[in-house]
């Protein structure tokens, strides 16, 4: 799955910038973490945490995490539910 490069590198920023500065020009544009899984290594990154932390936006949502709860989907069209009948 790709990565969002740039969020990749301002994470390196704020906890080391010499390995930011490196991952600036090893790193190419189109980031994935299983292609890449090496070069994220060696910056010592772990290519699934980071594929947790910054999957690319255009690729959909990434799944939910335990502390996520789903938010409830309301059906317009749907008819309402049938009532017991009490009595």
């Amino acid at each position: 799955m790709r990565l969002d490069r740039n969020a990749v590198l301002n994470y390196l920023r704020d906890s080391d910038g010499d390995r930011a500065q490196q991952a600036e020009r090893d790193l190419p544009e189109q980031l994935d973490h299983e292609q890449h899984g090496d070069l994220l290594s060696k910056l010592g990154l772990d290519p699934v945490d980071m594929l947790r932390r910054f999957e690319a936006k255009h690729t959909g949502p990434s799944q939910s995490t335990s502390a996520e709860k789903p938010m409830p989907v309301a059906l317009p069209d749907a008819p309402p539910p049938e009532q017991p009948q009490g009595g």
